[in-house]
């Protein structure tokens, strides 16, 4: 496994200060993008953004 510090990769032997952020990183186990079209197979209806506002355009 991979260690950093603050997102930076770090060897072991790195001194510490306090209020490190302390990472392990270890490897992923599924690709990200297989993941994602496989959970699309399952449930194949897109899903709408809820995070963008439809601007006025109900009842168009």
């Amino acid at each position: 496994m991979k260690i950093g510090v603050w997102g930076r990769l770090m060897p072991l032997s790195t001194a510490l200060r306090d209020r490190d952020r302390i990472e392990v990183y270890r490897p992923l186990t599924v690709d990200p993008k297989e993941s994602r079209r496989l959970r699309f197979r399952k449930s194949p209806e897109r899903v709408a953004s809820r995070h963008r506002p439809l601007g006025g355009k109900i009842g168009l």
